[in-house]
């Protein structure tokens, strides 16, 4: 049984790789430019880089609620539409590197890269998010981790090129490929009919996905905080790197080779001994030990963070909701902590009070408010199978836990008929990815 279930795994990950294409992995191509090409030198930047990264965050937050008000009746985005968010990034690099690099600094320059970027962000992030919608389960679930372990790549190619290359990359050779990939994945969405979003949907949508949404936002919250609290840069980047490479290592392996779900309340329930353990480092080897814990986090962030863009596209797809709005709704509130926690490590890293004592003591807080985060997640889990009964068939629950429940004889048709059957097969499957969590 056990053989069996591994060949079908196997044949699930060929069948999946063979249906890829470069275009299906774009989203790498603007996740480098915004990660790796604009913030390798952040710890050289200071104050003004901070004014940036808060003005951009703020700005993904709001382009991401306005297109969802938008958007909120029709769902196709245009090449025009992709093309703008290419410019918009290739603007906002640009001015980037003309404010911190090579011309005078200038808070106004700032301030319009950061709300360029911004809004190019928000466009991005929903129009792939379309594209994930369509693509079925499986399909979704191989190609967002993938585009995230691309964007390592990338990154750590960007960071180690001389310097007027990596503007060139920035500025123009990504956010023209950005653009060019989103554009081929637009022209293959195979839109659906979608349902509006009435009280009755939106307590459901609160019901199914609060609780994954609650622990992606702790720990970003969390991640971001203590990123601010790190007072040394030294080796950062590659820790930051290691971390999400890790993440994407992770769910890209599960998701091609395990037959179960991943579950992003469970994996938070083991995480938080984990990280609990790293805080402690800080108590028992010393401060030096404070370069690690952004790293670690990060790779905690990244894995229930890519499980969540996995589910809500899939959760879209499954019950014909509109992709941006259920987008904006779940991954929004994580978007909006990420700020708030990069806000609150300014404030703490400039008290009067800060010291190595002051540090552990908000390490403790932090790590009390990720332990409530598991008791509130772990309450009521009886209730589960009454709150999402009307999503998928009455099994037992079986299927909110699995991936591909009974899907060896699908898997096998899949290998068959070629990577097309993949989508065929997604509308039987997609219940077992779409509420395992």
């Amino acid at each position: 049984m056990r053989q069996g279930g591994v060949f079908v795994s196997v044949v699930r990950a060929r069948s999946l790789m063979a249906g890829l294409r470069w275009h299906h992995v774009g989203f790498a191509f603007f996740w480098a430019t915004t990660f790796a090409a604009l913030t390798s030198s952040s710890q050289e930047l200071a104050g003004g880089y901070e004014a940036y990264s808060l003005c951009k965050q703020i700005t993904v937050v709001v382009a991401l609620a306005a297109t969802a008000f938008v958007m909120r009746a029709r769902e196709r985005y245009a090449h025009a539409h992709a093309i703008m968010a290419g410019v918009l990034l290739s603007a906002g690099s640009l001015l980037f590197y003309l404010a911190f690099f090579f011309g005078e600094y200038s808070l106004a320059a700032v301030l319009a890269a950061a709300v360029f970027v911004g809004c190019s962000s928000g466009s991005f992030f929903v129009m792939w998010q379309s594209f994930y919608a369509s693509e079925g389960a499986s399909r979704t679930a191989i190609c967002i981790p993938l585009s995230a372990a691309f964007s390592v790549v990338l990154c750590l190619i960007v960071a180690v090129l001389p310097a007027i290359w990596s503007v060139l990359c920035s500025v123009v050779v990504l956010p023209a490929l950005a653009s060019a990939s989103l554009c081929r994945s637009l022209d293959e969405i195979e839109p659906y009919d979608t349902l509006p979003l009435s009280p009755s949907r939106r307590r459901a949508l609160l019901r199914d996905m609060g609780k994954p949404v609650f622990c992606v936002c702790a720990l970003g919250f969390v991640w971001r905080l203590v990123s601010g609290l790190s007072s040394s840069d030294e080796g950062s980047f590659l820790l930051l790197m290691a971390g999400m490479g890790t993440a994407v290592l992770a769910v890209t392996l599960f998701e091609l080779f395990s037959e179960r779900g991943f579950d992003v309340l469970a994996f938070y329930q083991v995480l938080f001994p984990a990280v609990t353990g790293v805080f402690l480092l800080l108590t028992l080897l010393g401060q030096q030990w404070m370069f690690v814990l952004p790293g670690f986090l990060m790779f905690g962030f990244e894995v229930v963070n890519l499980l969540l863009l996995i589910t809500c596209a899939v959760y879209a797809s499954r019950n014909e909701l509109n992709s941006t709005t259920v987008y904006a709704l779940c991954v929004g509130p994580t978007l909006a902590s990420l700020p708030l926690g990069d806000a609150a490590g300014m404030v703490i890293n400039r008290s009067e009070f800060y010291d190595f004592t002051f540090v552990v003591d908000v390490l403790f807080m932090c790590v009390y408010a990720l332990s409530i985060v598991m008791f509130f997640v772990s309450f009521g889990k009886g209730r589960r199978k009454a709150a999402t009964a009307h999503l998928v068939p009455d099994d037992g629950g079986a299927s909110f836990r699995r991936f591909g429940e009974g899907a060896a004889a699908d898997i096998e048709r899949v290998f068959a008929s070629g990577a097309e059957s993949v989508r065929t097969s997604d509308a039987e499957n997609a219940g077992g990815l779409a509420l395992r969590l």
